[in-house]
Parts: C-alpha cells; sequence; structure tokens
C-alpha cells in the first residue's frame, strides 16, 4: 500500500510540475532542447555558445532544409511539456522570447496553441497569433513579446474558441508562416531560439530584468555559482528538484554565491532567485 502510495504522489508531481507557470523561462542552459521538438529528423540541437548574452549563453537551433512537402522543410518547433495547461488563471498575458534568424530568407514569427479536447484524434481546436512578427535575416538577436489574450489569436482549426484554448493547452508552438496557421511554412532558414518566457507582463523592462542572475558551470558536480546583476536587500535563493521538494534555501548577500552541491543527486533543479516582487526560474543540472 505504502509502495502504491509513494508512486501515485510521484506521478502527481510529475503531472503538476510539467504545467506552465508564470515566469518560467526555458533558456536552454541544461545543454538539452528542454523538450521542443519537430517530429522527426533532424531535432532541434542545443548550440552552447552565441546566445544573447554572448559566450557561454546556450540556445536551441533549428535549420530546416526549405524542400516543399519534405521532412524538416517547416519552420515550426513545438512542446507537449512544461508549456502546457491553463495560460489564464496562471496570470500568463505574454510569451516573451528571443529570435534570431540565419539564411537569406526573413521569417514571420506566430506563436500557436491547441487544446485538450480532442488531442490526437485531430478535433481539438488550434488557434495561432493573429499578427506576426517579423525578424529578418542576418540581424541578430532581437526580443520579441506576443501578447496572449483572446484579441490576439485567429481560431485556426477546431470548433471551440480562443479562451478555451487558453484555459486548457495541450501544445504550444513556435512557426514560420505568413498567414494564422497550425502548420509552419516550407522555408529554407536557421532559427535560432532562447529565452522563451512566461510573462505576466507585457513591459520591455522586465526582459531585461530576466536576465538578472547567471548559473554556472552548468552542468556542474561540485558547486553552484550564481552571479547576480544587482543586489537587493530580500534577495533570495531556493532550489528545487523535479518534483518540486524544496532542497535548498537561503539569503543572498554577495553578488557571487556558492552552493556546495556534491552530495545532491544527479538530475535537474530548478534554482529560484526572488529580489522584490520579482521571481526568476532557472534550469541547473547536476551532474
Amino acid at each position: 500500500m505504502m509502495k502504491k502510495l509513494l508512486l501515485l504522489l510521484i506521478l502527481s508531481s510529475s503531472i503538476t510540475w510539467s504545467q506552465v507557470a508564470v515566469n518560467q523561462i526555458d533558456d536552454f542552459e541544461d545543454g538539452t532542447i528542454m523538450d521542443w521538438s519537430i517530429g522527426v529528423t533532424p531535432q532541434p540541437t542545443n548550440i552552447p555558445d552565441g546566445g544573447p548574452l554572448g559566450n557561454g549563453d546556450n540556445y536551441l537551433q533549428y535549420t530546416t532544409s526549405g524542400s516543399p512537402g519534405g521532412p524538416g522543410s517547416k519552420v515550426i518547433i513545438y512542446n507537449r511539456d512544461q508549456w502546457t495547461g491553463d495560460y489564464t488563471n496562471q496570470g500568463i498575458i505574454a510569451i516573451k522570447l528571443d529570435v534570431k534568424v540565419e539564411g537569406s530568407n526573413d521569417l514571420n514569427i506566430r506563436l500557436a496553441f491547441s487544446d485538450e479536447t480532442g488531442q490526437g484524434t485531430g478535433t481539438q481546436t488550434q488557434i495561432c497569433t493573429t499578427n506576426p512578427i517579423l525578424v529578418r535575416a542576418g540581424t541578430g538577436w532581437q526580443a520579441l513579446t506576443f501578447s496572449v489574450s483572446s484579441s490576439d489569436f485567429t481560431v485556426v482549426g477546431g470548433s471551440g474558441t480562443v479562451s478555451s484554448v487558453l484555459t486548457n493547452v495541450a501544445e504550444a508552438r513556435i512557426l514560420h508562416n505568413d498567414n494564422p496557421n497550425w502548420f509552419g511554412a516550407a522555408i529554407g532558414a536557421t532559427l535560432e531560439v532562447d529565452n522563451i518566457n512566461a510573462s505576466p507582463t507585457l513591459g520591455v523592462a522586465e526582459v531585461e530584468d530576466s536576465y538578472n542572475f547567471s548559473i554556472f558551470p552548468n552542468p556542474g558536480k561540485t558547486s553552484l555559482n550564481i552571479h547576480l546583476a544587482a543586489l537587493n536587500s530580500d534577495t533570495n535563493v531556493e532550489v528545487f528538484d523535479i518534483l518540486g521538494k524544496k532542497i535548498y534555501s537561503n539569503s543572498l548577500n554577495t553578488l557571487r554565491n556558492t552552493i556546495n552541491v556534491s552530495k545532491w543527486h544527479s538530475g535537474v533543479y530548478l534554482v529560484r532567485v526572488s529580489q522584490e516582487n520579482q521571481v526568476v526560474t532557472k534550469r541547473f543540472v547536476k551532474q
């Protein structure tokens, strides 16, 4: 009985942990593609250097063939894990991300979501941002902000509403298409993405604030270094394991801090730093 109860608790914690949460950020510093996929090979790649923050900043890269109808020809990546759930009740009003486009073709970047209803049967409702954000090739990293409200999306499949999808997201997509669509368009390009952020605000200033600390080495074996861009009297750090259990908590009194992680189990941890009314979370991989 105890074994069954423990298994249920673990499964419950895992399911809850995968749901979208306000202020979560996919920064790809753990060296993985963080469950972003295209469904065929080759998959997106984690690049360990050259992100928006420069040297040592990981990011996600995906290059398409552009061949009409061929595998890997369309600019589209999707996530069915940590970007699912209830965006509305979580207070997420914007998705912010850094994007760079390489090659000779400009891209019209859009967000798209589908709901749980009819998932896998082809009857789910699909929505896509009505207006794209144009990212020109070869112009470097650009910070994009997509407002997430009913008025920002167009229903492109199914019989539900935008509001119903935003409270029950089963899949999130980042894609290129000249028109609102659930599918990416075939075009030859290299899409690079970093710092995908579930934001409670639309302000540009918060994008800058989301970089208020860095962690390294990542992955790490014996130590976790936390460097802050600024220090307040109420700066605190908390670390959670993958099941959501808090394993470490302390105040941060200096800009440069080190945590001994040599006795931690190998795996993925979430490092949460809070300053005043802002909370930023990043992933750390213990080897």
